[in-house]
């Protein structure tokens, strides 16, 4: 909730690197949008963290 989880970046970097398109949002926010691509038929992937 605190978007306190942060991606490398040079992760991020590799990853735009080689054609992966990168989306960082909060969780709810990042499942809607994994939601919304998969349901245009794109080809999607996730790494989601909570915390309770």
């Amino acid at each position: 909730m605190d978007e306190r989880l942060r991606i490398a970046p040079p992760t991020l970097e590799l990853l735009r690197q080689t054609g992966v398109e990168v989306h960082v949002r909060e969780t709810r926010a990042a499942a809607a949008l994994y939601d919304s691509l998969a349901a245009d038929g794109r080809p999607v992937g996730g790494l989601f963290h909570s915390t309770c």
